[in-house]
């Protein structure tokens, strides 16, 4: 298909040689062909630039140009200067296209003119046969998969991304209006989800598995800092603030774990007061204490009436999973709204 608005999409490449022949061969295989590839390669001390030397003269709407190391975040805002088409997308280097990708995607902006941004369902691969991809990448994708309503997409956006980044595509206005990507000190995709949404962008997906996205232990979200849960509690704790939910009502943190700790720590070095904890357990005897704060028991936590005196609280859930997913349906169940009653922050 020729016809419809030119897609620029963006991406970044920094040593993907490897990967490189695969995904470009993906976007070459669309059934949407209206697009134009926007390229940074950032820095590559392996092939990746002559490849890419290679496809841009096998199809001329590959454009690419090569700079020294700068990272993610300046190379995209580079690639995006290159930019000539009304809709901005975004790939991976080392992930793939189903060949309906960018159709799919064009068509929903086409007919959804209130929503500015938008994604897709996605599917992990790993590099080889004998590679197994962990369950919590698994759980996810899932997790991530289930979120197809603007609403549902809106409301999770406190737990996690959730919108993968290698399937954004959106309006040219609406990069332009948020001034492209940041270099905050956390994830460039969940900082800009967050602020579209300041903004009051509305935020969408395409019910459809769209993107292949690879399981590389080498990626850059396993080792730089800015992708790591705790600095991302920061971005939440952040745009929390920005956006009121820890005000008007006293908080309460539901959860003892890694994420709780996470969560507390963040919130002490915002100056925000909580409350007290729930713990998913009944303890007996002396209350025991997380950080300085009194931790309390649930008897019979399926039971509405159990947890009545803190109807008129905040709760801020941070048990992540299955078990995160089963309290954040219960409390549905109950008419409990998100951000008003509780959020849930992993």
């Amino acid at each position: 298909m020729t016809e419809g608005p030119l897609v620029s999409i963006l991406m970044p490449v920094h040593n993907d040689a490897a990967f490189l022949d695969e995904c470009i061969q993906s976007t070459i295989n669309q059934e949407y062909s209206n697009w134009e590839y926007c390229i940074v390669d950032d820095g590559s001390t392996d092939s990746s630039s002559l490849k890419l030397e290679k496809w841009s003269r096998i199809d001329k709407r590959i454009h690419y140009i090569s700079s020294g190391h700068q990272g993610i975040v300046p190379s995209l805002n580079a690639a995006a200067k290159l930019a000539n088409g009304s809709i901005i997308a975004r790939m991976d280097a080392d992930d793939a296209m189903r060949p309906n990708r960018l159709l799919e995607q064009v068509s929903f902006l086409s007919k959804n003119s209130e929503v500015g941004l938008i994604g897709s369902c996605f599917q992990y691969f790993s590099n080889t046969k004998s590679e197994s991809i962990p369950k919590w990448i698994l759980h996810h994708e899932d997790w991530s998969n289930r979120l197809l309503s603007s609403d549902d997409i809106h409301q999770a956006l406190f737990a996690e991304s959730p919108i993968a980044h290698p399937t954004f595509c959106m309006r040219k206005e609406i990069f332009e209006k948020l001034g492209g990507y940041h270099d905050s000190s956390w994830a460039e995709d969940y900082d800009f989800l967050h602020r579209a949404r300041i903004q009051g962008v509305i935020l969408g997906k395409v019910a459809s598995t769209l993107v292949d996205k690879r399981f590389n232990h080498e990626c850059i979200s396993n080792y730089e800092p800015r992708y790591r849960q705790a600095t991302n509690m920061e971005a939440k704790v952040y745009f929390g603030n920005m956006k009121q939910i820890f005000n008007g009502r006293d908080l309460w943190v539901v959860g003892s774990g890694g994420s709780a700790k996470s969560l507390l720590s963040t919130l002490q070095k915002f100056e925000i007061p909580v409350e007290g904890i729930i713990d998913n357990k009944i303890h007996r005897g002396t209350p025991r204490k997380l950080m300085g704060n009194s931790v309390s028991g649930i008897s019979n936590p399926e039971n509405e009436k159990s947890w009545e005196k803190f109807k008129s609280k905040r709760l801020l859930l941070a048990i992540g999973g299955e078990k995160g997913q089963q309290l954040v349906n219960q409390f549905k169940s109950w008419g409990w709204k998100q951000p008003k009653d509780f959020v849930k922050l992993v």
